[in-house]
């Protein structure tokens, strides 16, 4: 899912680059990194970048070099979305602060969207990382160990300790963060995955190197590799067994309706119940066939079409997550429905394929 592209997979770039540019001694491509990341991806993933400001301010010293590459990445990067936004949305737009305004400041918020508990992160991060997530917890312990054993062999571990106990700061900032807003999405994580992944290699590597054989050494390395890819196929596999029915249904009604010319150019496709496993307009005949919603159990704001001019506010569109009932389409006037048989039917989710 972080191949998706989202401001959190965005910002999963660059704050991976501004952490190899940091640990190569090229602060400026790191403080640069961090500005772009923070400013056209999302800027929360600044809080990424506040072990790098340290370092830099009070190890470094070196106050002019980050003031100066701060100032000139934030006029210039700022410079250009301040114009391109505010062209497009026919006023001025900072894009940043609205997204932080919005999702800190307002009294909605991200929380009407759902809530879910801590333990909703930790079963994410170990599905999708498996043994990784475990050795990466063992980050902190087993670098502070080596450090204190000093021993001839993990003397690149001595040599690099400081700055690589320090970096873990990073990830440890972002997971308070996001841990304590009641509202909890699996791509809120996707800009400390690279980093998750460094630490638990670095894991991996250093215990291999408490024994003294060779073979010892490559035979723990290969198992952990080994074990780590048997679990990360066998997850994907699932996704792709057990929740790709709506892609292949939305698959086959697209080459269906073009090669049966089943549709006319005011059709519509409904969707109850199912609305959220639609896929995209694409899967659909290109302005042949538009979607509808039928009302249903749900309760919230519905998603709409884009609209083309991108000065206009929408008029039926709301920030409280609140029904818009003008949102729906009335039953006869579809003339395809996709639906799932649940089992649970109700007046508003009736049983459509016995209806038919």
């Amino acid at each position: 899912s972080t191949t998706a592209f989202l401001p959190s997979s965005f910002a999963l770039q660059f704050v991976t680059l501004a952490y190899a540019a940091w640990w190569s001694n090229r602060l400026k491509i790191s403080v640069l990194c961090i500005a772009i990341s923070a400013l056209v991806g999302w800027p929360f993933s600044a809080a990424l970048g506040l072990p790098i400001a340290v370092d830099i301010l009070f190890y470094r010293r070196k106050f002019s070099l980050f003031a100066l590459t701060s100032a000139v990445s934030l006029f210039f990067i700022g410079s250009a979305l301040v114009s391109v936004d505010s062209y497009y949305f026919g006023r001025l737009v900072f894009a940043p602060l609205n997204i932080i305004l919005y999702n800190i400041f307002s009294k909605s918020g991200p929380s009407l969207y759902g809530t879910e508990p801590v333990s909703y992160y930790l079963m994410n991060l170990f599905l999708n990382f498996n043994i990784a997530f475990l050795f990466a917890l063992l980050y902190i312990p087993v670098i502070a160990l080596t450090y204190l054993l000093r021993t001839k062999k993990i003397s690149v571990v001595v040599k690099n300790s400081n700055i690589l106990l320090f970096a873990f700061t990073g990830p440890c900032i972002w997971l308070l963060i996001f841990f304590s807003q009641p509202h909890k999405e699996e791509r809120f994580l996707f800009p400390i995955y690279p980093l998750l992944c460094l630490y638990s290699s670095v894991v991996i590597h250093y215990l291999a190197n408490v024994f003294r054989n060779t073979h010892v050494r490559q035979l723990i390395t290969a198992c952990s590799l080994i074990t780590y890819s048997l679990l990360s196929f066998s997850r994907v596999s699932t996704l792709i067994t057990g929740y790709r029915a709506p892609i292949l249904l939305y698959s086959q009604i697209h080459s269906s309706f073009t090669d049966l010319h089943v549709y006319n150019s005011s059709s519509v496709l409904c969707v109850g119940r199912e609305w959220y496993r639609f896929p995209s307009n694409f899967f659909l005949p290109s302005d042949k066939i538009k979607l509808g919603f039928l009302k249903s159990e749900f309760r919230g704001q519905l998603p709409q079409n884009y609209d083309v001019d991108s000065r206009r506010i929408p008029v039926h569109m709301n920030d409280m997550n609140l029904e818009e009932t003008t949102s729906y389409t009335a039953y006869n006037n579809c003339e395809f429905i996709v639906d799932m048989d649940t089992g649970h039917n109700s007046v508003l989710e009736p049983d459509y394929i016995s209806n038919t």
